[in-house]
């Protein structure tokens, strides 16, 4: 997840969204249940 939060910033500008980054473990979505290491769930709305 640390991939993730280093590249936060660079993609709120390149996709010119907020980013929320949550653990699989902290998050209620569906999309959580698929996570794995070195493998995210990634949801967009």
């Amino acid at each position: 997840m640390k991939y993730l939060s280093d590249a936060k910033e660079f993609l709120e500008k390149e996709l010119k969204c907020k980013i929320e980054i949550i653990s699989a473990e902290k998050s209620e979505h569906p999309k959580a249940l698929v996570a794995e290491p070195e493998k995210p769930g990634i949801f967009i709305e």
